[in-house]
């Protein structure tokens, strides 16, 4: 008989999962905890952003952002459970388990709808922070940003930024193609 290592014994206590710990329900946690974990990366990368530009000049969110974090890892873990719990897998059927599958074009609709959301949302929130929040004009704020010693970091940045992000999205939801 095998002896379990701690992240079966984890896993097994965390999913309250009774009886053989088989590959399918094991594959169907990990890709449970990796949805999370993805999940938790994109809202601590997009909490981290707004800390960055709002932190040094509200108070408030430099001391309520540790318990965001602490917060955003609680729902996430326990909406992981919580999927998990409802695949029933006390039982033994296989058939049971519902994969959601994406076609080649909801996949690429998909991961370029990120990287376009990721370009929209960084301007937003530099547009957001040059005007409420340093008070500048926005005459000044265009003319700054058309010259290209500015323009060219800040696309290099932004477009970086949003490839990484839609890649990762092309790469997680390939896995779910239909075949």
């Amino acid at each position: 008989m095998q002896k379990e290592d701690l992240t079966t014994r984890l896993l097994r206590n965390f999913f309250h999962i009774q009886g053989p710990f088989d590959e399918c329900r094991q594959e169907v946690i990990y890709k449970a905890c990796a949805r999370s974990m993805v999940q938790i990366f994109y809202s601590s990368f997009f909490l981290f952003l707004f800390y960055i530009l709002f932190g040094r000049f509200i108070e408030i969110v430099q001391s309520v952002m540790p318990y965001i974090y602490f917060g955003l890892i609680l729902f996430m873990s326990i909406k992981a459970q919580r999927a998990v719990k409802e695949l029933n897998l006390e039982k033994d059927d296989k058939s049971e388990i519902i994969y959601k599958t994406y076609s080649k074009h909801q996949i690429k609709v998909r991961s370029w709808l990120v990287f376009i959301i990721i370009e929209i949302g960084l301007f937003a929130l530099l547009l957001f922070h040059k005007l409420f929040v340093q008070q500048v004009p926005l005459s000044t704020f265009l003319e700054k940003i058309i010259q290209t010693e500015i323009m060219i970091p800040l696309l290099v940045f932004g477009l970086s930024i949003g490839a990484i992000f839609g890649t990762m999205t092309y790469c997680f939801l390939s896995e779910h193609e239909e075949q």
